[in-house]
């Protein structure tokens, strides 16, 4: 006789059933939750998803808006999710400053688990714009700021009474957010300035509004162009400051010139606290003309100078370059140039190798660009000329993060009259990828070029050719030297390559301490009205 399951046996296979059943139901929902967007596990629920690339690689950080949502972000390879979405319409919106992006928007409807990846693409803002007034506008310096705008420094005629230290704060778009002059009763210029790890900046340059003489002149800005601390140094002859840095400590490394300790000029550092007081003081040179263009902080905690020297070298002038311990002792020094050139370095930096990048002009006849790589001695690795028939002068280099370089200065080779701005884009070894002039029908040329967080480039410098007085150029580039499509300020260059043949010759610079006379100057900020001329922008 074959016994009936009992009622507490059948109760529990039709739970068991009941179980089997949602499993195999949530397994099912569950394998439509990965990559494409579909479906998760809570019952008609969805998930939108998605990349953003700029120039074919992920960008991170895009911020990805939808109507009633908490906004996401994408992570390091461009992704984004939207999850816990039912069915219906919506609309998604990428954003981030400095970038405009394609579509600019995509509207979505989710009917089922299978959405689509809702991708974007982003390229980088680029504007071309002029600032100015009256009167000459001369820029000498930029560099972008951390909150994703620029800095840019120089001097101006056209809102004072003599030539004034002129400083513009732009926005990521090119926009004034503020602009002051800061001005004595004489001449006072900016050569160069750093954003500091306060948020703030420090501004170096000339002034003789202190005295009969040209000193130094320091200023300490908070975020907002406030002064918090303002001095000049100096003696009895012209002493300028072409170039500072904060250093790691937080203090200062200033280079320049000075004719104030000694028969002829030298080259002067200057290493201060962060408050401007000297920590040493040094002049480096020889029985003649001796000058500091450029200095950097090494990654040894010493410093890399580049100028240009008559003391030392074959040549009425040459590049001269220093490299100093953290206390100012010089490590080594050496001239590079020919008995036949003058050769001066306008800008240099310690390359990813531990090596240096020099950038300059040299003159036999007509100047050509000349750029030379020396390794952590020294030693030249490469050194080539760039030029045309005409003047060629580079002001301003630096390493890319492709490991290549980015040069700026001015040609007249190429140019539509007078002169251009022209940009060259080089490989790790010197060779051209890309080049560009901008311009118009007078003179333009560029002091300053900076790779900017996009990957496109910053760079300033003066045109008289819009709208004919002299005045603040700024262009904002993307990675390929472009400012949007149809800008007629770019023109196109063909320069002739040549590798030359100088050798790095120990020179026998003497260094001294100085003995700088320090005051405090007075000067308060004015606020300043120029309003920028739009050339060109991306759509």
């Amino acid at each position: 006789m074959i016994q009936k399951p009992s009622k507490l046996y059948s109760l529990k296979k039709f739970f068991l059933i009941i179980a089997l059943y949602v499993l195999a139901i949530s397994t099912e929902s569950c394998g439509g939750g990965g990559s494409g967007g579909e479906g998760d596990t809570r019952g008609g629920l969805y998930t939108i998803s998605g990349t953003v690339t700029s120039g074919g690689s992920s960008m991170t950080g895009v911020t990805i808006t939808l109507a009633g949502s908490p906004t996401k972000t994408t992570d390091s390879n461009g992704a984004y999710q939207l999850t816990d979405l039912g069915s219906g319409s919506y609309t998604i919106t990428p954003s981030k400053e400095g970038f405009n992006f394609s579509p600019a928007s995509l509207t979505v409807s989710i009917t089922n688990s299978n959405v689509p990846e809702q991708n974007f693409t982003a390229t980088a803002v680029t504007w071309a714009k002029i600032y100015g007034g009256s009167s000459a506008d001369i820029a000498h310096f930029i560099q972008q700021s951390s909150d994703g705008g620029f800095i840019v420094v120089g001097e101006t005629s056209s809102f004072g009474l003599n030539s004034d230290v002129w400083i513009l704060k732009l926005d990521v778009n090119g926009n004034i957010a503020w602009q002051k002059t800061y001005d004595g009763d004489g001449v006072d210029i900016a050569h160069s300035m750093q954003q500091t790890l306060d948020g703030g900046f420090i501004v170096a340059g000339e002034t003789s509004s202190s005295g009969q003489n040209t000193d130094v002149w320091i200023l300490k800005l908070d975020v907002n162009g406030n002064i918090a601390w303002q001095k000049t140094y100096g003696g009895d002859g012209a002493d300028i400051a072409h170039s500072i840095q904060q250093t790691t400590e937080g203090g200062f490394i200033v280079a320049g010139e000075t004719s104030s300790f000694g028969a002829e000029t030298d080259v002067w550092i200057l290493k201060m606290d962060a408050n401007g007081n000297i920590a040493w003081e040094k002049r480096y040179g020889g029985s003649g003309e001796d000058i500091a263009h450029s200095i950097q902080q090494t990654s040894d905690g010493g410093y890399i100078i580049a100028g240009e020297s008559n003391s030392f070298g074959g040549g009425d002038k040459d590049i001269w370059v220093l490299r100093l311990t953290s206390a100012g002792a010089i490590q080594w020094q050496k001239t590079y140039g020919t008995n036949t050139s003058e050769d001066s370095a306008y800008s240099v930096q310690q390359t990813s190798d531990g090596g240096f990048i020099v950038a300059g002009e040299t003159i036999a006849g007509r100047p050509d660009v000349w750029v030379l790589k020396l390794d952590a001695n020294g030693a030249i690795q490469w050194q080539k000329t760039y030029g045309g028939a005409n003047d060629d002068a580079a002001k301003s280099i630096q390493q890319t993060s492709d490991g290549g370089y980015i040069l700026a200065g001015v040609t007249s080779s190429f140019a539509h009259f007078f002169g251009d701005m022209w940009l060259i884009k080089l490989d790790a070894s010197g060779t051209i990828q890309w080049e560009k002039t901008y311009g118009g029908n007078v003179s333009n040329s560029a002091d300053s070029i900076r790779q900017t967080y996009d990957g496109g480039y910053i760079v300033a410098g003066t045109t008289t050719s819009f709208p004919g007085n002299s005045n603040y150029w700024v262009l904002k580039l993307d990675g390929t030297g472009d400012v949007g499509t149809g800008c007629a300020v770019i023109g196109t260059s063909n320069a002739t390559v040549a590798s030359t043949e100088a050798q790095a010759v120990d020179s026998l610079g003497t260094q001294n301490t100085t003995n700088a006379i320090i005051a405090i100057t007075n000067i308060t900020p004015k606020e300043t009205n120029a309003t920028p001329l739009n050339q060109c922008s991306s759509p």
